[in-house]
């Protein structure tokens, strides 16, 4: 008499299954799956203006693939994907459409409910400021006397003449507008500080609770 075997099911969990189970269970892993998604979103946002600007230009995708040696519907992608987006990929299609992304620092929500950690953020965004602006000043002073110094060379052809002074003014416009540019982050970066102390200022949770409790035993 042969004897039965039972086969014993295992139930297999997938992969968004597994995660929401490990969520479910350790509190820590939910909260730093909530950040991954977090920057994920902001990644898909960043993808979305890229091609709310192309079409505000009245670019088509074709174009921005001529320009980045790619096919059209590696931008159609590009614009409509998800996860990281690279900042090299940023760059190539923001100089596509004749462009130069900056990058304005701002404090991430849950820093606002810790003040010793958005006290040390604001400080850190200052001390950027500064620090892009004093790049910002050299580069246009280092530009501005490039562009006006006179050649030592005075036997250039009229041709390496003029070739040489349309490169000088590029080089002073292209400074000009890098401080104009970052003039306009600092402003955004400085208005992001303003509201970041105000934030820090304003009484968290967990000091209102002690504000209760003191009150109530006096």
């Amino acid at each position: 008499m042969r004897a039965k075997t039972v086969s014993k099911k295992t139930n297999k969990l997938s992969l968004d299954e597994y995660r929401q189970k490990l969520s479910d269970e350790v509190p820590s892993f939910k909260a730093a799956l909530d950040e991954e998604e977090s920057y994920k979103a902001a990644c898909k946002e960043v993808r979305n203006e890229l091609r709310l600007l192309r079409k505000a230009l009245h670019i088509k995708q074709d174009e921005i693939a001529e320009f980045l040696g790619v096919t059209q519907p590696n931008v159609s992608h590009f614009e409509k994907g998800e996860g990281d987006i690279g900042f090299l990929s940023i760059f190539r299609y923001a100089a596509a459409l004749g462009m130069r992304p900056e990058i304005t620092f701002v404090p991430k929500s849950s820093a606002y409910g810790m003040p010793a950690t958005i006290g040390a953020v604001t400080r850190a965004m200052e001390g950027l400021s500064s620090y892009r602006m004093n790049k910002a000043v050299e580069s246009f002073v280092s530009s501005t006397l490039e562009s006006t110094a006179i050649p030592k060379d005075k036997q250039k052809s009229p041709e390496e003449a003029m070739s040489l002074s349309l490169s000088k003014m590029h080089t002073f416009l292209d400074a000009q507008f890098r401080l104009a540019s970052l003039l306009s982050t600092a402003a955004t970066q400085n208005v992001s500080i303003g509201i970041a102390e105000a934030m820090s200022k304003l009484p968290t949770p967990d000091t209102k609770e002690k504000d209760n409790k003191q009150h109530a035993a006096t």
